[in-house]
């Protein structure tokens, strides 16, 4: 297992100015223009071309979690929405926690984004301040890092997904790892359980493969969805392990968020009815400008359990 978090973007690097990046204390976006359009209308446009191709949600289950990609929305955004669009438009979730893996940071637990709201071409999405408060305040895994938030695009680039397909105005938590310690990870998953819960979503943000061929790109990818699919966190250990240990020719990581995905698996460990499911795969080789000798790979894995049936109180 590689010892220091891969400090890449998905498939570009992007040139980020987030001078004046705040106003008050809100998160402005820093990849607007770069990894998705900063025009409200062209963004729009794009979304409702993504979604119009995707399949619906399963009748009779709802999603608790789901794994999204976060590169640049022409290369990963259909698959991004793929995973959103397992969710019906009308879900009436209390909040999102918003999970990613710091590109930029390494430090010992997760940094929550406490100080505002956050800020996209859409408008504002609520942050919960009194859940990332409580984090922060109850445990030392938790803290404030904006240093790590401001400039992070892996979870700024989920936010236009949720504001188009829900209808609902849903608080989110954003948090980001900045680990790759097991015993850590465990810990941050232990601290989250209480909130791990049908009125609450996990959204984790991950790019799978980066950089191998196509063809060992849908090798790889595969291997990897499947670990996470059987639910065991050490077989999606193993497997990034495995991958990164093979030798194929240009392979960074076989997933670069795999510290927040092993959290989700953490929070799932155990918990009868809960099914993993991939409901698509994609790498940047499959568009338009994507370079089949050096691809990323995208999945979009949902977490659904079947929806409970509240009787009605007969009328006497």
């Amino acid at each position: 297992m590689k010892t220091v978090i891969v400090i890449v973007f998905s498939l570009i690097l992007p040139l980020m100015n987030i001078n004046g990046q705040r106003e008050g204390h809100d998160r402005q976006p820093a990849v607007a223009g770069s990894f998705y359009p900063s025009g409200i209308d062209k963004l729009t446009s794009d979304l409702k071309g993504f979604f119009s191709t995707c399949k619906g949600p399963v009748e009779g289950m709802r999603v608790r979690a789901l794994i999204a990609p976060h590169a640049g929305y022409v290369y990963s955004g259909h698959t991004a929405a793929a995973a959103f669009a397992a969710i019906p438009a009308d879900a009436d979730y209390d909040n999102i926690f918003l999970l990613g893996t710091s590109h930029r940071y390494a430090f010992d637990g997760a940094a929550v984004f406490t100080s505002g709201d956050m800020i996209t071409p859409l408008g504002k999405v609520e942050v919960n301040r009194t859940i990332g408060e409580k984090l922060t305040g109850r445990s030392s895994l938790f803290f404030t890092r904006d240093d790590a938030h401001l400039p992070e695009h892996s979870l700024e680039v989920e936010l236009p997904f949720i504001q188009y397909h829900l209808n609902k105005a849903i608080p989110v938590i954003p948090i980001l790892l900045g680990t790759q310690n097991k015993t850590t990870l465990r810990s941050v998953a232990a601290e989250l359980k209480p909130y791990f819960n049908e009125r609450n979503l996990f959204v984790i943000s991950s790019d799978f493969s980066h950089y191998p061929s196509y063809d060992d790109a849908v090798k790889v990818d595969r291997q990897t969805s499947n670990a996470i699919i059987s639910g065991d966190p050490d077989a999606l250990l193993k497997s990034v392990k495995n991958a990164e240990a093979s030798g194929i020719g240009g392979l960074a990581t076989a997933m670069c968020g795999w510290p927040a995905g092993v959290v989700l698996m953490y929070l799932t460990e155990g918990e009868g009815g809960l099914h993993y499911r991939n409901v698509e795969y994609t790498n940047s080789g499959d568009y338009r400008y994507g370079d089949k000798n050096q691809v990323v790979g995208y999945n979009a894995i949902v977490v659904e359990e079947k929806k409970t049936v509240t009787s009605a109180t007969p009328k006497m």
